[in-house]
């Protein structure tokens, strides 16, 4: 039995499914293979989960998922994070 865990169901209608992997992980000094894996999000119908997933899982440092590059997804993990925390505050002072 291996102890590998099956891919989420969403994976199955990703654009990037068979595209080389090594394009998502193309690292900060090939910025043309980084836009070029943004450029297939772009097109991808489960973009959205695969964003989800990424940040829900703490990948925030390497490769493209959905559609953003690592920065972007900190960006984004921060500027959620800031937002719950308004909302907690928010709900309290009511």
């Amino acid at each position: 039995m291996s102890g590998a865990l099956a891919p989420p169901p969403w994976t199955e209608e990703a654009a990037c499914q068979y595209v080389d992997p090594d394009l998502w992980f193309a690292g900060r000094e090939n910025w043309q293979r980084t836009r070029q894996a943004k450029k297939i999000c772009a097109t991808c119908p489960v973009r959205p989960e695969c964003l989800e997933y990424a940040l829900s899982i703490g990948e925030v440092r390497k490769g493209v998922w959905g559609g953003m590059a690592p920065k972007e997804r900190q960006a984004e993990h921060r500027r959620r994070k800031q937002q719950a925390a308004a909302a907690v505050g928010g709900s309290e002072a009511a």
